[in-house]
């Protein structure tokens, strides 16, 4: 994931969920900022992964007699 950021996201955490990003950020030595946007962008591209290789399987299923 190497393209420019342009864009924002904003979102409202916990104080809990933000102290534990925020510890998981610093032992991973990277900004919060950094640390949620990649961890966020590998889970939806995992996610859409799996909803692809599901909809294949069932379209296979599908197609077999």
């Amino acid at each position: 994931m190497q393209n420019i950021a342009t864009e924002r996201i904003h979102l409202r955490a916990s104080l809990e969920a933000k102290q534990t990003i925020e510890q998981a950020a610093a032992l991973s030595g990277v900004s919060m900022s950094a640390f949620v946007l990649e961890h966020a962008y590998q889970a939806a591209r995992k996610a859409i992964l799996e909803q692809q290789q599901i909809k294949l399987c069932r379209e296979e299923s599908i197609r077999k007699p």
